[in-house]
């Protein structure tokens, strides 16, 4: 049984853990820049992302759950206006208010003048916006809407 061992050396593993990296940005979805014809990636010369592209991750996260949010609430909205005879179990109008608090709170914290911790401020507003949709979604899957749906409106 002849069996070879393998030693890769550091100049060897660097083009594998360049794509690896490569990878797994287009993976978290971390913006490359686009420069006339050239495309530009961050030198992987330090550990993990930069700050800039943590702060985009957040706001483009922050702006997605806020529109989602939104599409949830708004699409509840409009099933709920054209079944007239739909009843709304109190459950799912205290979760819409919960989601809707959760947006009133983003706005209220991104007008905020925040001297000493804007970092913290803006983590604290994509915690609020991934409430809010947790709560929408909630609030829009919630089963006990299925079975006021249904409800024949002779039956009222």
């Amino acid at each position: 049984n002849n069996s070879a061992t393998f030693v890769l050396g550091e100049s060897e593993l660097i083009p594998i853990f360049n794509m690896f990296l490569k990878n797994l940005r287009i993976l978290l979805n971390f913006p490359e820049i686009h420069y006339k014809d050239l495309t530009i990636v961050p030198p992987y010369t330090h550990y993990g992302a930069a700050d800039w592209e943590w702060d985009h991750q957040l706001r483009v996260r922050t702006k997605a759950n806020i529109e989602t949010s939104v599409f949830k609430l708004g699409s509840l909205y409009d099933l709920i206006a054209q079944q007239k005879h739909m009843v709304v179990p109190t459950r799912i109008t205290s979760k819409c208010s919960a989601s809707i608090s959760y947006l009133e709170s983003i706005n209220s914290k991104n007008t905020a003048i925040v001297d000493n911790e804007p970092e913290r401020l803006f983590v604290n507003i994509f915690h609020s916006s991934v409430n809010a949709l947790r709560v929408a979604e909630s609030a829009f899957f919630d089963e006990s809407m299925d079975a006021t749906l249904f409800y024949p409106v002779e039956h009222e």
